[in-house]
Order: structure tokens, then sequence, then C-alpha cells
């Protein structure tokens, strides 16, 4: 199996724990390569237009990882310190992604109950398997 670890955001406080914790599991980990102009190209693409330059950075990161993992870790903090916490937009991915799950599908779909059913369902394996 190979694990992904996107080289974005808090990357760069928390990378060593992270990959040293993901190093003891049996499978090989590969974190996305330093951050460049096709990395921001492949996060802007990725996100809507309002996303903030580190979330089309880090979306980028995630969207090289893509092909070349099994599973991509996505750590989902809230806080680092008592009393302060992180941008909204990154706490509510998951949110957003299931958003335009369910936007998307009923675009193209016009049922209801599908892209509410399927959107929620996609929530439920974000919040629990990948924004862990």
């Amino acid at each position: 199996m190979k694990i992904g670890l996107p080289r974005g955001l808090l990357y760069h406080s928390y990378g060593p724990f992270m990959e040293a914790f993901l190093s003891e599991l049996p499978a090989e980990i590969i974190i996305s390569e330093e951050t460049d102009r096709d990395i921001l190209d492949r996060g802007t693409a990725a996100c809507i237009d309002d996303a903030c330059l580190p979330v089309k950075v880090y979306a980028g990161h995630v969207e090289s990882l893509r092909e070349k993992c099994d599973r991509i870790v996505v750590p989902r903090i809230m806080s680092c310190e008592y009393g302060e916490s992180l941008c909204p937009k990154l706490n509510g991915l998951p949110e957003l992604i299931a958003l335009a799950v369910v936007t998307g599908l009923h675009l193209w779909k016009g049922n209801v109950l599908l892209s509410i059913g399927v959107g929620t369902a996609v929530y439920m394996v974000l919040v629990q398997a990948v924004f862990v």
C-alpha cells in the first residue's frame, strides 16, 4: 500500500511527526514534491475561486499525489494551541467537498434523493477515513 502525505499547510510544523507515525505502518510513504507553479496550477483548477492561496496550494499537493497513492492522509487539525483555531475553510473542507458532490450530482442526474444520499456517503467517508 502507498500512503501519500501532502507537503502543504501544517506539514512544515507537523511533517516529521506524521512521517514518523506513518513509517511504522507496513506501507510506502510518498510525500508530495516541493511547492512550485505546477502544484499551484493543479490546486487552482481543483478549487473554487473563493479559496485562498494556501488552500489552493494544499489542493495542488493532494492532486499531485492522487494517481501515485492508494490513500492520502489529510489531517483535520482543528486547533494548535488553546484559544487558537485554524481557518474555517480548512476545517470545513469535508463539508465543502460533500456539497460539491451533492450539487454536481443533482445538476447531472436531477435526482434529489440520489444526490443527497451520495453526498452524505461521501461526507461520512471523508470525516471517518480521510480527514482523520
